[in-house]
């Protein structure tokens, strides 16, 4: 919101500052981190992936200055940034500090949501912002956003949802889903009890189905993977209780799309994903090119304000086609094998994690955010970066 909110949303280009303080802040952590050290294996596995990055800029020419800058350049600090993580040993710590702010922000917005838009306590201040036209917000010492646009009903009355910081409660739940999926998985000595119960209700408040659904799944995938059948009848009990988490999560899923399924919002995604696939069926191997959206747009059968792209991983198939969509894959499959070569915990917590950042990029529009784009480089740099411990024991056995 402070990107969309006026003045700053009258100005082009204003989203790029957020580009420039995460290259100088990835510079300034690479060396903060611990010893600074570029193996030859990182090196050369980048390259190969930029020439594969290349490859497409040169097949699709769209866009170049934006491809190169925003996904090419980007990918490339995050990759050596996440390389000098993983080589310290600061994953954990990096994972932590993100749940951390995470948990923050969800915790004033919870606050000002209460005692702000549902009580009506503490008063806030209108605000215009930018986002597909002018529109108005009100804002809490700038720390949380009422958006009352984004106000759902239920049971006949209207209700407020909790947007946190952002224009719209998805891309909220978005980032609470992302520390959802670090911090449940986790042992409760590692992220308290107390910090879980906080993002879940937060999530709760935002009344996203996207959320609502997450939610769900990520209780089952969590029980699934991380509490071990030690007997037949543990087994035999397990089973049934994913079950019965499944069921409820297929009915709630089923129950919220039909109670959708005539608002203007779901039918958005439904003609949006029509239209990307009749799209893709154009450009099956390298899309449209990336940010192409004339072409989408002309496949629309509905015509609504501000033609906004809502399908993260259909907007990918259409616009970078099999060739994008393997790179995006490969960076998962590769983070699952070499957590595997770890331990049985950390392939289950990457697991978790990939399936929910799927999730999420299949219903919302992340594919080309700075968040996803590092995460990729994240699975990618995990594959050909060794610990530093790991190098001192290689070390000592050879001696």
């Amino acid at each position: 919101m402070w990107f969309l909110a006026l003045p700053f949303g009258a100005i082009e280009g204003i989203r790029n500052i957020q580009y420039i303080l995460l290259t100088l802040l990835c510079a300034v952590g690479c060396f903060y981190h611990g010893k600074m050290h570029i193996g030859h294996k990182s090196i050369l596995f980048c390259s190969c992936l930029v020439i594969y990055l290349l490859f497409y800029l040169l097949v699709t020419e769209s866009n170049p200055v934006g491809y190169l800058t925003k996904h090419v350049l980007i990918f490339v600090i995050f990759f050596f940034y996440c390389g000098s993580l993983i080589r310290n040993g600061k994953v954990e710590e990096f994972a932590k500090a993100f749940v951390n702010v995470v948990s923050v922000v969800a915790g004033i917005s919870l606050f000002f949501w209460l005692f702000g838009s549902v009580m009506g306590i503490i008063p806030g201040f209108p605000t215009l912002y930018i986002w597909a036209g002018t529109r108005t917000t009100v804002n809490y010492f700038w720390l949380y956003f009422e958006n009352r646009t984004q106000a759902t009903e239920i049971l006949g009355q209207t209700v407020i949802r909790n947007t946190g910081i952002y224009a719209e409660a998805p891309s909220f739940s978005g980032y609470l889903i992302m520390a959802l999926a670090i911090a449940l998985p986790a042992e409760n000595k590692k992220y308290p009890l107390k910090q879980k119960v906080l993002l879940v209700v937060t999530m709760l408040t935002t009344l996203s189905t996207k959320g609502l659904i997450a939610v769900m799944i990520l209780i089952a995938l969590v029980y699934m993977f991380t509490h071990p059948a030690k007997s037949p009848s543990k087994f035999v009990e397990k089973i049934i209780i994913v079950i019965i988490i499944i069921s409820a999560a297929s009915i709630g899923t089923f129950l919220l799309l039909e109670d959708k399924s005539t608002t203007g919002s779901f039918l958005i995604r439904m003609d949006d994903l029509q239209a990307a696939i009749k799209t893709w069926k154009n450009h099956v191997l390298f899309g449209s090119g990336y940010q192409e959206t004339s072409e989408i747009i002309q496949n629309f059968s509905l015509s609504y304000r501000g033609n906004g792209l809502s399908m993260g991983f259909t907007i990918l198939l259409a616009q970078g086609g099999i060739y994008m969509i393997a790179f995006y894959t490969l960076s998962f499959i590769l983070a699952l094998y070499a957590s595997r070569r770890i331990d049985r915990t950390l392939f289950m917590r990457v697991l978790i994690f990939g399936i929910m950042i799927v999730f999420n990029l299949i219903i919302s529009s992340f594919q080309y955010s700075a968040t996803t784009i590092f995460i990729i480089a994240c699975g990618y740099s995990f594959a050909s970066t060794t610990p530093i411990k790991h190098s001192a024991e290689a070390e000592t056995v050879a001696a």
